[in-house]
């Protein structure tokens, strides 16, 4: 997918998904707000008197045709504007701030005041959301539309690891994501890593016991060894771990998708009910690829929403990607393109191949994957199992696919990866890409048997793009079609032919960046005009007095 940010975007409207229980409290909505989508729905996306808001960006303005000095102006003033609001945290990855409203102020009202003032690319309530609600797998709503349900039988027995429960894993089998045929090419390796955001863990599971790595509590901002804590406030995150995740070839229980990856719990509710502001599940995403996992999963209400597109852009100019899980409304929604953002959005599959009656569907799902009895581990004890429905579940199967393709092949872009992803997969539905099934079912042999080799595009990442001298800079290649040397010219004089290289600007201005990436099959270079923006720290007083203390009247130099 490729970045896209409107001027003015608020929030892509249309229903979430329901909550797995209702909230600890009862609450009674406010009354619908004048602005698109600002409609709370208990146990789904509920105000917290808090705004997410981020400034045009200075790149996009030179884009449009500003000069520099008039685009850092205006960001200045976007600034400016938001000290009306008390700022509750800055997000200087992204360029966000989270604002706390004033007293009696409704969402709706901060919202125009900010929007009105041509300055931001978005303001919109920092939501506080939940777990898609589980589905009952014998529901109306689990069968809409599927003919047998009967799941089809694994060939090539002697591919497949030995936990005894892989048979009840019918998503596994060959005519679905075709596991043991793709295990037998590649297991995974645990360097490479997914981090799961979701209700924290059962770290004591018997299938999870190799291959963690340290937890987060991205509410609390602790690592474990600092004491955050990631028991399980709820069962939801140790049941979508098991599926991306759950060790294979153990001797018990069943396998993950990645049975030989990498996994980390970042827990992203203290609530037992698993409710989890939007600030906080997007603070998981950017920590858990900040610090070394190739994917972040997240199986939680809130696609929708316009800084998770900043989010995903973020993750992806570090060379990661964000895959969510598109919602049990099961409804059809008018929202962008599938390829016109970096989110990777996923629907669910019964083991018919038949889309799932609660799965949401439009222009925004890129693909699907199963979601309809996927058979996992359970949080009710350290051997417990059981089966699971809903998006939630086909979400972490989507990105252990993306974190198994990044095992075999770790040199490949995030582009890359996404590209293989979608390619290999099963076509459903009407020939070629649809509303209901995206790009198709996931498929892992096809996915692992995929050479990414193709003509070259190059693409660059900055972080930061922007910030005061002296200003370092990680830069990222993202180029398509797996470079095998690069040359970088970062515009201050300077160049690196290293892949992902690291660059210190000392100087104030604007710097325009080169990337020429090359491959057996030729060479491609993309320049980016004003990448980086480096100003000046204001200047700050200083003084010193002599004497400082004294009895009056006192001369002081």
């Amino acid at each position: 997918m490729q970045q896209l940010f409107g001027s003015a975007l608020l929030v892509l409207v249309f229903a979430s998904t329901a909550s797995p229980q209702g909230p600890d409290r009862v609450r009674t909505p406010r009354e619908t707000q004048e602005l698109p989508g600002l409609t709370e729905i208990p146990g789904e996306r509920e105000f917290t008197s808090r705004l997410i808001v981020r400034p045009i960006q200075i790149r996009s303005m030179i884009a449009a045709g500003e000069s520099p000095a008039e685009a850092l102006r205006r960001h200045e003033d976007a600034r400016r504007t938001l000290s009306a609001w008390t700022t509750v945290r800055y997000v200087p990855q992204t360029d966000e701030t989270i604002l706390q409203l004033r007293p009696a102020e409704r969402e709706a009202d901060a919202i125009a005041a900010i929007l009105g003032t041509g300055l931001f690319e978005y303001a919109e309530p920092d939501w506080l959301v939940y777990p898609p609600k589980p589905v009952d797998p014998k529901s109306a709503a689990a069968r809409r539309g599927s003919g047998s349900t009967s799941p089809p039988t694994h060939s090539f027995q002697w591919l497949c690891p030995d936990d005894p429960r892989l048979d009840q894993q019918w998503h596994h089998n060959r005519a679905r994501l075709g596991s043991c045929e793709a295990w037998f090419q590649h297991t995974g390796t645990p360097t490479i890593s997914i981090g799961i955001c979701d209700t924290g863990l059962r770290t004591t599971h018997e299938d999870l016991q190799r291959f963690r790595l340290e937890g987060y509590n991205a509410v609390d901002r602790l690592w474990e060894s600092q004491g955050g804590d990631i028991s399980p406030v709820l069962g939801h995150g140790t049941s979508t771990t098991g599926v991306a995740a759950a060790n294979g070839n153990n001797g018990v229980g069943i396998a993950g998708v990645g049975w030989y990856l990498g996994h980390r719990m970042l827990r992203v509710s203290n609530e037992s009910n698993g409710a989890a502001s939007l600030s906080d599940l997007q603070h998981a995403v950017r920590t858990s690829i900040e610090n070394g996992d190739r994917v972040a999963s997240v199986s939680y209400s809130g696609v929708e929403f316009a800084s998770n597109l900043t989010t995903s852009a973020y993750v992806h100019s570090l060379g990661g990607l964000l895959v969510w899980a598109a919602g049990n409304a099961g409804t059809t929604f008018s929202s962008p393109d599938r390829d016109a953002d970096d989110l990777i959005v996923v629907g669910a599959t019964d083991s018919a191949d038949v889309l799932a009656g609660f799965s949401n569907r439009g222009a925004f799902v890129d693909l699907v994957a199963p979601g309809v009895s996927v058979y996992t581990l359970s949080a009710s004890s350290d051997s417990s199992y059981g089966g699971a429905s809903g998006t939630s579940f086909a979400c972490p199967m989507a990105a252990g696919v993306c974190a198994m393709i990044w095992s075999q092949q770790p040199n490949l872009s995030p582009g890359d990866v996404e590209y293989i992803l979608k390619s290999s997969a099963h076509d459903l539905g009407a020939p070629g890409v649809d509303d209901l099934y995206g790009y198709g079912r996931i498929d892992l042999a096809a996915a692992l048997a995929m050479d990414a080799t193709r003509p070259l595009q190059a693409e660059i990442g900055v972080a930061p793009p922007s910030g005061l001298s002296p200003l370092t800079v990680s830069f990222h290649d993202l180029s398509t079609g797996v470079a095998t040397s690069w040359i970088w010219d970062f515009g201050d004089g300077a160049v690196s032919t290293e892949q992902n290289p690291t660059h210190t600007y000392v100087n104030s201005g604007m710097y325009t960046v080169t990337l020429t990436a090359t491959n057996a099959l030729g060479s491609d270079t993309t320049t980016v005009i004003d990448a980086v923006a480096v100003d000046f720290a204001p200047p700050i007083a200083s003084f010193w007095a002599n004497p400082s203390f004294g009895t009056g009247p006192l001369a002081v130099q």
